[in-house]
């Protein structure tokens, strides 16, 4: 039997290691329907994907928050308490790209010394989640609109630290 050079079997392993990943492609341990291998982020008017290492869930969002922009404007001032919201402004919603919590997100931008840019995640009708944004928000290229003013806290809701 002949020895095979390094050059072949170099060759003979990535084509075999070729042929065992795209007999694998879009093959997920459990065979859910639903999960599909792919990088390819889901645009906006798509149903909703989680990405975990490519792979993504979809599922349809729940409905926009009713009047996100005032619940957005009352619990950014119950968990923003050290920014000024003179000026402030709200974006669009938009679907959750990739990692991105909730159902739906929009981009919150603050100005004067702490000011800066947030991302608040939506789910189930609430704010679900209020953080600094990175990169994968896009809240760079989001349109704006002013943030209306937060209502005020009555005395009863003072305890849960929650706008009435």
């Amino acid at each position: 039997m002949r020895a095979l050079s390094a050059n072949a079997v170099t060759l003979l392993l990535t084509m075999g290691l070729s042929a065992l990943v795209s007999a694998c492609a879009g093959v997920v341990p459990g065979g859910d329907p639903q999960v599909s291998m792919t990088t390819t982020p889901a645009p906006v008017a798509s149903p909703v994907s989680y990405g975990v290492l490519g792979a993504t869930v979809a599922r349809a969002p729940s409905a926009s928050p009713p009047n996100y922009r005032q619940l957005t404007a009352d619990e950014a001032a119950v968990v923003l308490k050290d920014q000024n919201f003179a000026g402030a402004q709200l974006s669009s919603l938009a679907a959750p790209r990739q990692t991105q919590l909730g159902d739906w997100v929009a981009c919150l931008r603050t100005f004067g010394e702490k000011g800066g840019t947030f991302a608040v995640s939506y789910e189930g009708g609430k704010v679900l989640d209020i953080r600094r944004a990175v990169a994968i928000d896009r809240c760079d290229s989001a349109d704006y609109a002013p943030l209306p003013r937060p209502r005020k806290i009555k005395k009863d809701d003072a305890a849960e630290g929650r706008p009435s």
